[in-house]
């Protein structure tokens, strides 16, 4: 019996399984591969997702593979001419650049790696999931070996196999079986524009452009990537007709390379696929004790880099909700908030993109004339690289503005050492104070409650505001305090320290704490207090 189950092994997945494995659950993860798959697909992650890669235990050995960009992506008209430039600046202090680029297999040793020396994380490598089976205590799942010739690594453990647990959640991708068990509606945005995708390697004899680029041609809409020194990849729009035929030969991807202005010499294919790039979600995420995140749960067109990202962010958030629940400090039914929190920030991410490839994607000559002459009018066009959407409705505090928003980044002084305050809240829950203690006004039975889920307490006054991130936040929003979740979003926010005693009870009604919420005693988290 496990605690939970995880259908399908990519960096989702990983992620997820890790931050489970890491606070003590009992983990079975899952996949038809029984090593990395060796081909890269994503790409590019942003500075949110970095931080959640070093709450998993991987930040430092990510930031040795990765490349980073701190010029702003810009979008060419047919004739050359900048129409657009996208910013690529993180916000200050945020620990990671707003771009990193990787290759993928790379990244996914570095999680499986970790996964692998966490000693409550069981792979089973090789393997095909059947369709979930859930009944009141778990989910039943059926595990069938496969062939090498189906997919499978060799080295596979024979036999089938029978699992149980408490939950699963398929983390499968577009062609999800978990997904197919809930039965959800999807919000399809209808964008199935067919794009072929090339993995370059280049021998460095030319000069290339060191920023994306969005080729916004009429006769080939086109996307450039750098992916470092030796790599890019090139994403081209398909014509009606038009497919996988048609680019069977290094010549024809070279002709598009060339009308793009890029060099064709020193370079060589290294992989090539047609995608349908797809803008749509679910608008259900979980049936009982099954969950879809990632892939599974939604698709978005690559434009802002934006799908590994909120991939990530299901897995943080789905993780610490589990972990709560499983310890017995959390009732069940706060498993529930998990796709109506994600599903508002998934969408607006989408739609983003989609306003984004409406720029991008124009075929027509004289709508592309009149798109140009209309972005050109007033100069050059410079907008944020993606924009901070807040969370749905869910965990947070009733009638908060600032709830729901990603804390920034930022590092401070704290037991004679200078580290970032994700350093110092360690995975758990975080309560801020500026100026003040924020434990000074708290009641004991609040006192237990926030050790209990393992909240870290941080006057950032006293401990010196190294980078002059937390004080001029809570100062910009009237606030001198703020509770911020394990994923790094806010709660709630209080102005004086009388409001932090009933910020802290809305937060403990919401969880409805209760050793009756686990099938075992509560487990108490790590807390600095």
């Amino acid at each position: 019996m496990f605690d939970v189950a995880i259908v399908g092994y990519g960096p989702v997945g990983k992620l997820l399984a890790i931050l489970l494995a890491q606070r003590g659950h009992k983990v079975a993860a899952i996949d038809r591969f029984a090593s990395v798959y060796a081909l890269p697909r994503a790409v590019h992650f942003d500075d949110e997702t970095g931080r959640l890669l070093d709450q998993a235990g991987v930040g430092d050995a990510v930031r040795k593979i990765c490349i980073t960009r701190n010029a702003p992506a810009e979008f060419l008209s047919g004739s050359g001419d900048v129409l657009l430039r996208l910013q690529a600046e993180a916000p200050p202090n945020a620990g990671w650049p707003a771009r990193n680029f990787f290759h993928q297999p790379e990244l996914e040793q570095i999680l499986a790696d970790r996964a692998a020396s966490l000693p409550g994380l069981s792979f089973f490598g090789g393997y095909e999931a059947g369709r979930p089976v859930q009944d009141d205590a778990g989910v039943t799942l059926s595990l069938r070996k496969l062939d090498p010739a189906d997919g499978a690594d060799e080295g596979a453990d024979e036999g089938e196999r029978v699992i149980r647990a408490k939950y699963l959640v398929g983390c499968d991708g577009a062609n999800s079986l978990v997904r197919e068990s809930i039965g959800a509606p999807v919000e399809d945005l209808g964008c199935t524009h067919d794009w072929l995708v090339v993995d370059f390697r280049r021998d460095g004899s030319q000069a290339w452009p060191q920023a994306g680029r969005q080729y916004c041609d009429p006769a080939r809409p086109t996307t450039y990537v750098p992916l470092g020194p030796h790599a890019f990849r090139m994403e081209f729009m398909l014509k009606a007709g038009e497919g996988r035929d048609d680019f069977g030969t290094a010549a024809a991807v070279l002709a598009m390379v060339a009308r793009a202005g890029l060099p064709t010499q020193g370079i060589e294919i290294v992989r090539q696929a047609i995608y349908t790039f797809r803008a749509l979600w679910l608008t259900r995420w979980q049936s009982g004790r099954i969950f879809i995140a990632g892939d599974a749960a939604h698709l978005t067109p690559p434009f802002l880099g934006q799908g590994l990202c909120s991939g990530m962010r299901d897995a943080a958030t789905l993780a610490w909700k589990i972990d709560l629940v499983l310890a017995g400090h959390a009732h069940a039914d706060v498993l529930e908030t998990y796709g109506r929190e994600r599903e508002p920030h998934v969408a607006t991410l989408i739609r983003c993109a989609m306003d984004y490839g409406a720029v991008i994607c124009v075929t027509d000559p004289e709508q592309a004339s009149k798109r140009d002459s209309q972005m050109l009018v007033d100069g050059v066009k410079t907008l944020p690289a993606v924009p901070r959407p807040r969370l749905g409705p869910g965990i947070a505090l009733a009638d908060d503005p600032h709830a729901g928003y990603l804390l920034p980044q930022g590092r401070v002084e704290h037991d004679g050492a200078i580290q970032s305050v994700d350093q110092i809240q360690r995975g758990g829950f975080l309560l801020l104070g500026a100026d003040a203690d924020p434990l000074a006004n708290l009641s004991e039975q609040s006192r237990r409650f926030l050790r209990g889920i393992g909240t870290q307490a941080l006057n950032v006054t006293s401990s010196r505001d190294v980078d002059g991130v937390f004080g001029p936040w809570l100062a910009r929003q009237e606030r001198r305090f703020a509770l911020v979740r394990p994923d790094y979003y806010v709660f709630g926010t209080a102005a004086h320290a009388a409001d932090v005693e009933p910020m802290v009870a809305a937060l403990r009604r919401q969880l409805a704490a209760s050793a009756a919420a686990s099938d075992a005693p509560a487990v108490a988290r790590a807390a600095a207090f």
